[in-house]
C-alpha cells in the first residue's frame, strides 16, 4: 500500500511544474477600448480560482477497480493545493502514533483537469465536492494497474489538527 501511495503521489507530483518570470520593471497596462454590451449579450463573469485549490483528505482508494484497505494512518493522507504549490501530508505510524514528516512544496501548473509537476502529469476530476486523482499502481511483479484515489474537502480547522501530528524527531 505504501508503494501505491508513493506512486500516486509521484504521479501527482509529476504533473506539476512551475513557470514564470520575475521582472523588476512594472509593465504599462495596454490601453483597452471599453467593452460594448449589446442588449442580448450577457457579460462574461470574472474568472474564479480553480476548484482544486484547497485542502483534500483521502477518503478511499482503488487499484484495478478493487477497493483497497487503508490503515488508520494512511487514510489521514492530505493534499493541500494553493494557487502555485502542492503540499502532501502522508502519514505513517511511529511509536504508536500517526505522524507525517514535513516535505518540500511542489510547484505545479494547471491545465484543465490536469496538473503538472516536475515529476509528471496527473489527471483529476472534481465531482460533488470530491477530488478524484487517477494514476497507475505498479505491483511487486512490475504489473501496471489503474488506480484511483478519492479525496474529500476538509476545513482549515481539520487541517490544523492534522498539522499538529507532524513528526518531531527526539
Amino acid at each position: 500500500m505504501k508503494k501505491f501511495l508513493f506512486g500516486a503521489f509521484i504521479a501527482l507530483a509529476t504533473l506539476v511544474t512551475s513557470c514564470g518570470s520575475k521582472d523588476n520593471d512594472t509593465p504599462t497596462p495596454p490601453e483597452k477600448s471599453p467593452e460594448i454590451i449589446k442588449d442580448n449579450d450577457t457579460p462574461t463573469p470574472p474568472q474564479k480560482s480553480p476548484e482544486i485549490i484547497g485542502v483534500w483528505q483521502m477518503e478511499s482508494s482503488t487499484i484495478d477497480g478493487k477497493p483497497m484497505a487503508v490503515s488508520e494512518c494512511t487514510i489521514k493522507e492530505t493534499v493541500v493545493f494553493t494557487e502555485k504549490t502542492i503540499e502532501l501530508l502522508s502519514f505513517k505510524k511511529r511509536n504508536g502514533n500517526c505522524t507525517y514528516e514535513k516535505q518540500e512544496l511542489l510547484a505545479y501548473t494547471l491545465s484543465g483537469n490536469t496538473f503538472t509537476t516536475k515529476n509528471g502529469t496527473t489527471n483529476f476530476t472534481i465531482t460533488e465536492g470530491k477530488l478524484v486523482i487517477e494514476g497507475a499502481y505498479i505491483d511487486v511483479d512490475g504489473n501496471k494497474k489503474p488506480s484511483t484515489t478519492t479525496y474529500k474537502r476538509i476545513t482549515e480547522k481539520e487541517l490544523a489538527a492534522l498539522r499538529a501530528m507532524e513528526y518531531k524527531a527526539p
